[in-house]
């Protein structure tokens, strides 16, 4: 979907409307992309070798402090 609605509004960026913002778009688009590339690569190695169970800790725990915070 994100893919579809930036294919969507590349002729906004390629005409008049992107002038001035065409350089830091793609420098954003790159340093996207490879932030995506190495998050994937170490969640890849994460799972490997260890489980979701610290995570499930932390949720509960963050979750019942926001109960007890909001209710």
């Amino acid at each position: 979907m994100i893919l579809l609605a930036g294919l969507y509004k590349l002729p906004d960026l390629l005409g008049p409307l992107g002038d001035g913002v065409r350089v830091q778009t793609l420098v954003g688009a790159l340093f996207a992309m490879v932030a995506a590339y190495l998050s994937v690569r170490f969640l890849l190695r994460w799972f490997t070798t260890r489980t979701l169970v610290p995570f499930g800790v932390y949720s509960l725990v963050v979750g019942l402090a926001c109960v007890v915070r909001f209710a």
